[in-house]
């Protein structure tokens, strides 16, 4: 059975990008060659468009840090982000 491998991330929005969480997750899918092509691939797109949210909505469109937690298990791959973006009210009527 393959290593948990787990990491995280502090990404500062701007300057860095999808382009550089993209570059970090290269890190941990070189650690995980067990990994089916489709489900890293998917996995990717998910964590990807989890951060591009952040950056987007977080914290009013002002500059966000937040960080991106991600385990890659033998069945499963888990990811989390945590931003620091300020609470707005969410009217869901």
């Amino acid at each position: 059975m393959p290593e948990v491998v787990s990491r995280s991330f502090r990404l500062h929005c701007p300057p860095d990008t999808v382009d550089t969480l993209q570059d970090l997750l290269a890190t941990i899918w070189a650690q995980t060659p067990h990994l089916d092509p489709a489900d890293r691939m998917a996995a990717e797109l998910s964590i990807v468009e989890l951060a591009a949210n952040v950056m987007e909505h977080a914290n009013n469109g002002e500059p966000v840090s937040f960080t991106i937690s991600i385990v890659v298990y033998d069945d499963r791959i888990e990811a989390t982000a945590t931003d620091e973006g300020v609470v707005d009210r969410v009217d869901l009527r």
